[in-house]
């Protein structure tokens, strides 16, 4: 915004209620005044609202900075809550919540469950060994909900294994291991 916009401004601010109830424009030279008021209205909009992005922006990369540094700081302090938390399990396996009056931690344990890792490994069994958890549309798939049904996870010489219910070892399976997930929620 200029000076002249200025005082266009300053002009239009010492203006009195009174003038400007009763303000119209009659003539061409009272039109040229209002668009001078209208332009030196706009400049200042625009200034206004470049102040206005330049402020937002600067604030925006301020708080990005405070929201990096507490959240480095929240995982730090959650992954020693998760370490005493599974210190305390080890202890007592069936303390799966710890409360104070400022906050919780849960514990979820997640038991070892079967997976698929090769699917064609596992129709090339079934097609061999069990052809009922096939499903054909239009094109063969192994039935995968059904068959999960009738699988065990039994402990083997090289570690756990996925069998049949009959014992029979299923390929093209694997045992997803035990999991404990922790959960910390703030009061």
């Amino acid at each position: 915004m200029n000076h002249l916009q200025e005082n266009e401004l300053n002009e239009l601010q010492e203006m009195e209620v009174e003038e400007a109830k009763r303000f119209r424009v009659d003539g061409i030279e009272k039109l040229n005044w209002v668009f001078k008021k209208l332009n030196a209205i706009v400049a200042k909009q625009k200034e206004v609202d470049q102040l206005k992005e330049a402020e937002i922006e600067r604030i925006e990369k301020w708080a990005e900075k405070e929201m990096r540094e507490l959240n480095n700081a929240k995982l730090f302090f959650e992954e020693h809550v998760k370490e005493y938390h599974l210190e305390q399990l080890r202890i007592n396996p069936k303390q799966k919540t710890i409360s104070t009056p400022y906050g919780k931690v849960k514990s979820l344990t997640k038991k070892p469950s079967v997976v698929k890792r090769d699917e064609l490994e596992l129709l090339q069994f079934l097609e061999e060994y069990n052809k009922e958890f096939i499903k054909v549309d239009i094109k063969r798939s192994v039935n995968w909900s059904e068959l999960k049904k009738t699988l065990n996870i039994v402990e083997g010489e090289n570690g756990l294994l996925v069998v049949d219910e009959y014992g029979g070892i299923i390929k093209g399976v694997e045992v997803a291991p035990e999991n404990i997930t922790f959960k910390v929620e703030v009061e």
